[in-house]
């Protein structure tokens, strides 16, 4: 049985191919963030624990599976999954995803099990709102990307984390209390600064001038390398992991979160 606090990372690439996976990562046993193909690394039996997926915007890597996930699950739960996005990723996954025409509309579905309910709720997250989800205190911040989405920040008994999602800065982050791990992604070298900004993405440098806005040095655990820069960008973090602590992250990994202390959204 997987700790309350501890995070499985089943997919963390910033492409595919290659036996990479994209986003998915697990909190504890009940809560995914992201639904990108690490989440097909998930068994049957595990998929059916999911009571919650928390999704940071609708590009495709970051939702690849979410369609055939609740497909495999629609004969194994007796209570609905309830699917957390800012409102402009919930349209995108209704109107482009769950229209009848590439995958069934699962929120009008019911359940087998329990006729009254669907197999999946659609709940709206709003920037700088904070709910209760799964016994974890979740709040929605801005995320600087191509199209509207939201990072979370993740509090439980004692234990804080953000996971930045897609983005090109952490100036939403930085208006948060502190927090103890930063989830970040890390896509392209500094090089390619332009094509970063651009596509809404992180390089080296942009994400050493804006963890200094951070009101505490964060341990960072960095993501969503792309696969023709990993070399690169691993040696171009060592600095950043060496100042700040952390890892880049690999699919598959297991990692605990250690308790310093509460976090919440900035009023």
């Amino acid at each position: 049985m997987m700790s309350g606090g501890a995070i499985t990372i089943l997919g963390c690439s910033g492409g595919g191919g290659d036996n990479l996976l994209t986003t998915c990562f697990r909190v504890g046993e009940h809560i995914l963030i992201d639904a990108g193909t690490g989440l097909g690394a998930m068994s049957s039996e595990d998929m059916a624990l999911i009571d919650h997926v928390l999704i940071t915007h609708s590009h495709q890597d970051h939702i690849a599976l979410l369609p055939l996930f609740l497909e495999r699950i629609y004969l194994l739960r007796k209570q609905p999954v309830t699917v957390y996005a800012r409102a402009e990723t919930l349209s995108a996954l209704k109107d482009h995803v769950f229209n009848w025409e590439i995958y069934p509309d699962f929120s009008e579905l019911p359940l087998i099990q329990q006729q009254d309910s669907p197999l999946v709720r659609f709940r709206e997250i709003k920037v700088q709102e904070t709910v209760q989800i799964g016994g974890w205190r979740v709040c929605g911040a801005a995320m600087d990307h191509t199209v509207p989405g939201l990072s979370y920040i993740l509090q439980h008994d004692g234990m804080s984390f953000a996971f930045t999602g897609d983005t090109r800065s952490l100036s939403a982050l930085a208006q948060a209390d502190p927090f103890d791990v930063l989830v970040t992604e890390l896509s392209y070298p500094d090089h390619m600064h332009e094509l970063a900004r651009l596509s809404g993405h992180m390089t080296p440098a942009i994400l050493k001038r804006d963890l200094a806005l951070l009101r505490r040095k964060p341990q960072l655990w960095i993501s969503h390398l792309k696969p023709q820069y990993h070399k690169e960008l691993r040696l171009a973090a060592a600095p950043l992991l060496a100042e700040y602590g952390g890892r880049v992250l690999e699919s598959g990994g297991s990692y605990p979160l250690a308790a310093r202390g509460a976090t919440a959204c900035a009023p």
